[in-house]
């Protein structure tokens, strides 16, 4: 869904575009796996690049617990290392769980100011909150308005409003 690979018709404006990169990062108590995928604009491999990424997707499994914010810490570091002047980059966290593992909600706001005097470019990167499941609505509004993106609750809305709002805004 997040890389639009199925959208068809008038959704198709949701898909991945050409020279985009994409990193996911499965995690639980830690990070499970990570992968990068650049967009071609070859029609061919573009294709290609999007059966990879459902292929990818569609491995993940739920289990253990669930490090949040210090996931967050891990995409911004990721992040960082992938932009360069002039990129538009955003961090899109999807969780159904609230945090149990890791750098906790109540440390966040103190952690988050100190890696911004180490890294200030980190704050031109919004996180964008997605919740469902189990996941404290409150605490991930906090998590995206501190880091200039918004929340969208999945329970209440649809996946496919809540990525084409966070498409807009990118």
């Amino acid at each position: 869904m997040l890389s639009g690979a199925d959208a068809e018709g008038t959704a198709g404006f949701l898909r991945l575009q050409p020279r985009e990169t994409i990193t996911y990062l499965e995690f639980a108590d830690q990070i499970k796996s990570q992968e990068t995928y650049e967009i071609p604009s070859d029609p061919t491999e573009y294709q290609q690049t999007l059966d990879e990424i459902s292929q990818h997707a569609a491995g993940y499994s739920p289990g253990g617990g669930t490090s949040i914010y210090s996931t967050v810490f891990e995409a911004y570091e990721i992040a960082l290392e992938n932009s360069s002047d002039g990129t538009l980059t955003s961090i899109v966290l999807f969780t159904d769980g609230e945090n149990t593992e890791g750098v906790q909600g109540w440390e966040f706001e103190s952690a988050y100011a100190e890696f911004l005097e180490e890294h200030p470019e980190a704050a031109n990167i919004p996180v964008y909150t997605v919740v469902f499941g189990d996941s404290s609505v409150e605490e991930m509004e906090e998590l995206a308005m501190l880091t200039g993106g918004r929340s969208f609750d999945a329970t209440s809305e649809s996946l496919a409003a809540a990525f084409r709002e966070i498409r807009g805004y990118l």
